[in-house]
């Protein structure tokens, strides 16, 4: 479901011939099979005399509060779990090795403002700041790991 490829380069910034490329199935895990599928895959697309080196991924679930406003007359629930959906496929279409940033949460957020959600400075409680995952991690959430205040 995505891949994310790094071009290595040498102490001097030439390219050192070498790739490193990052998979990871829709649920931001990559097993053995899925990495053989890559490989089998890259023999048609490969540079010549170029390696790749497939690292797959595992998932990095991480948990969001929200604490969300509405306009009144607003059907509150409804709107709650529109939102809280739109999050969870928000963080789980992240890329392989793409961090989550808060300002792309608040982006989303911003959509359902015509709705009747009201958006401010606190509306996103957790995470505190961005969150970068380290090499050959892929952040996900799950519907129990949204919380909304």
């Amino acid at each position: 479901a995505s891949a994310i490829a790094e071009e290595v380069l040498s102490g001097d910034g030439n390219p050192a011939r070498l790739v490193n490329l990052y998979v990871a199935d829709s649920s931001g895990v990559a097993n053995e099979a899925l990495g053989k599928k890559v490989k089998l895959a890259l023999r048609e697309w490969r540079a010549a005399g170029i390696t790749v080196v497939i690292s797959t991924s595992l998932p990095l679930y991480v948990d969001i509060t929200l604490k969300l406003s509405f306009r009144a007359n607003v059907d509150t629930d409804a709107l709650r779990t529109i939102v809280q959906n739109a999050v969870v496929a928000y963080v789980n279409s992240l890329a392989v090795n793409s961090p989550l940033y808060v300002s792309g949460l608040y982006s989303l957020l911003q959509r359902y403002t015509e709705d009747g959600l009201v958006v401010s400075e606190d509306s996103i409680q957790i995470p505190v700041g961005d969150l970068l995952p380290t090499v050959g991690m892929t952040i996900r959430t799950a519907l129990e790991r949204v919380t909304i205040l």
